[in-house]
């Protein structure tokens, strides 16, 4: 039963204070919080749960995190607080081989404050909360607790100067109830212009193909789903850019992107790859 499933990690929740806290766990329940085609009657229970006490979902759509004789399904979660979920990053699915069924999971803990990912970029300028990361019941509760007031302040100005000086302290209110639900912005750094949603679903197909061919035994079968495992790598490869323009050193992605490093081969101003040292 997922209550009893629970029960010692309430009992955590509830006895200490977790404010940085990070939790991994095979919940064997479906729900569109961590990105599953399907919600189950576990994955509803379990995500009332990380709502009851204040946990977020760190997972991203980076492919499903189990894939077994049954086939594929998205049961491996990451959660965290919510002073906590900003500084993760990098969320992942590993294509590293390993002895189970359930995917590796990988990601990056931010411990200092970098002046670069306090630069918010042109597209979000404006933005200043990671609303998707935060504590919604309690910005609710809030917003509740200063309603009646806000009313009275906007029904009691009977002069423009009286309307500015209510607005102006219901937007100072309501820059102190995000503060406290939701962490800062921090837009991310890296921005690949040229991906496309073309792109994306051939990288799916491809670690879609790549999972199969690693489970399946039949020999002519594993080679008919290698033949065409290299025929989408090929497309891919096809589909990218050869050069930036305006600059004068450019990279070129010589391997398709499967989850790993991208490897990278520095070209000169003329477009020609160096001589090997």
């Amino acid at each position: 039963m997922l209550e009893q499933d629970l029960t010692p990690i309430q009992t955590f929740l509830t006895t200490v204070n977790h404010k940085n806290f990070v939790w991994g766990l095979d919940t064997n329940s479906k729900h569109s919080l961590w990105h599953s085609p399907t919600t189950d009657s576990r994955g509803r229970m379990l995500a009332d749960f990380l709502s009851l006490h204040g946990l977020l979902s760190i997972n991203d759509k980076d492919g499903p995190t189990y894939s077994g004789p049954t086939g594929d399904s998205w049961i491996v979660i990451t959660v965290s607080t919510s002073e906590l979920a900003h500084k993760i990053q990098n969320w992942r699915v590993s294509e590293e081989n390993t002895l189970s069924d359930h995917s590796l999971i990988l990601f990056s803990l931010r411990t200092q404050n970098h002046a670069s990912n306090l630069n918010r970029t042109a597209s979000h300028p404006t933005r200043r909360f990671a609303t998707r990361a935060g504590n919604w019941k309690l910005f609710q509760l809030k917003v509740l607790q200063h309603r009646q007031e806000w009313v009275d302040l906007i029904n009691n100005s009977t002069a423009k100067e009286n309307l500015d000086t209510a607005i102006t302290t219901i937007w100072d209110d309501l820059g102190e109830i995000n503060e406290t639900c939701f962490p800062p912005f921090l837009p991310k750094t890296k921005y690949i212009p040229w991906w496309s949603p073309k792109l994306n679903a051939l990288r799916i197909q491809v670690n879609r193909l790549k999972r199969r061919v690693k489970r399946c035994k039949n020999r002519a079968l594993r080679e008919i789903c290698s033949t065409r495992l290299k025929d989408l790598k090929n497309r891919c490869r096809a589909s990218w850019p050869n050069r930036t323009p305006g600059r004068n050193t450019v990279r070129t992605v010589s391997k398709v992107h499967l989850g790993k490093s991208i490897n990278c081969a520095k070209l000169d101003s003329q477009g020609n790859q160096p001589p090997p040292h």
